[in-house]
């Protein structure tokens, strides 16, 4: 699960680090989807070579986004209990469609976003052209990031220019990591380079990162050699086998 902030209409990085720290991603896990998600700050499981030590760069702390609102001009002027700033009220969209839990997700995000003074409104779409078209002030958005174990399929397809899930998000030093990334062969230079690029992400804010899904398996007593695996494309092999 990813939160995609459009850097067009959310220009202020104050905001958009307010909004990050707002989303309180363990609470989500567990109370409200009753441990089906992991909670995580980057694209990439805590176990893959490719994830970041643990960083509080996204970190849920709700008085932390309070006082970045406050210190960057933003306010409450006429007690209604959402800021503005320049006498501008704001509020945001929250784009997303049916998939997994992004409703209920989404719902709890509003929430969030109401206790840090952020009014904003829901938009349920039918699918997710929301996203290259740049429909949404905020974007939901679920994807396996590595189906195949290389991370170059999710930064391209999130970072290139006409890539499925393009941020939008227009960084020349990250768009030069990228093209050594898909340039290079080398395994240990490949780690760095990836790393590199999550944490300008990251410290961007033009796009935090929520939680992974958990797989949940049930399967009749009479099925055979079944392997749970962490990308569900790899569940049916020539393995697999009914027994009576």
């Amino acid at each position: 699960y990813s939160l995609y902030m459009n850097t067009q209409t959310l220009a202020d990085i104050s905001l958009r680090k307010a909004i990050a720290k707002a989303i309180d991603k363990e609470a989500i896990a567990k109370y409200l989807l009753d441990g089906t998600m992991t909670a995580t700050d980057g694209p990439f499981t805590n176990d893959s070579e490719y994830a970041l030590p643990s960083s509080n760069v996204t970190s849920y702390n709700e008085a932390e986004a309070k006082h970045i609102l406050e210190s960057a001009g933003y306010v409450d002027t006429d007690g209604d209990g959402y800021i503005e700033k320049d006498g501008q009220n704001i509020s945001l969209t929250i784009a997303y469609y049916k998939r997994l839990s992004q409703e209920a997700i989404a719902t709890e995000l509003q929430s969030a976003l109401k206790k840090i003074g952020i009014q904003s409104e829901l938009q349920l779409h039918e699918g997710t052209k929301y996203l290259p078209n740049k429909e949404y002030d905020l974007g939901f958005y679920s994807m396996v990031t590595m189906p195949t174990g290389d991370p170059a399929y999710y930064l391209n397809a999130l970072l290139s220019e006409g890539g499925t899930v393009n941020s939008g998000f227009d960084n020349h030093a990250m768009q030069v990591l990228l093209k050594q990334l898909n340039d290079s062969y080398d395994t240990k230079e490949r780690k760095e380079i990836v790393k590199q690029i999550e944490e300008m992400l990251l410290e961007s804010y033009s796009i935090t990162y929520i939680g992974f899904n958990n797989l949940i398996f049930a399967t009749r007593k009479e099925l055979k050699n079944f392997v749970p695996h962490v990308t569900d494309y790899y569940q049916i092999t020539v393995d697999l086998a009914l027994q009576s």
